[in-house]
């Protein structure tokens, strides 16, 4: 497997999962008044095990209006109840309707361990 991006063990939920969405040129992209998704799934495949609402992360400079790409997902009880290797992504739809996902050259590694 893969280097994980993030880490985490089963029923875990208080390490949020941060990021700052980029462009192809590593420039952080602004998601004001976006709606953003983040979604994970198994790495073989199959059914998305989360597909919910993450939040503006803004922090610092004095905004909190999206404008430097920086999000965050918090845990559900129920999003990290199996120890697997999953792959993520944040999807973004922009207010005119337009859709990209993040990182859009491949996506995110998740490893979730078991808890003892």
């Amino acid at each position: 497997m893969p280097s994980p991006d993030f880490s985490i063990k089963t029923g875990d939920t208080a390490s949020a999962i941060y990021a700052t969405l980029e462009d192809a040129n590593g420039d952080a992209i602004s998601i004001a008044g976006a709606n953003v998704t983040f979604k994970m799934g198994p790495m073989s495949g199959g059914t998305l095990t989360v597909a919910r609402a993450a939040t503006n992360a803004q922090v610092g400079a004095g905004t909190a209006d999206g404008s430097l790409g920086n999000v965050v997902f918090n845990w559900g009880t129920s999003d990290l109840t199996t120890a697997d290797w999953y792959r993520a992504e944040w999807e973004v739809q922009f207010s005119n309707g337009s859709i990209e996902s993040f990182p859009n050259y491949s996506f995110m590694v998740v490893a979730v361990r078991e808890d003892l």
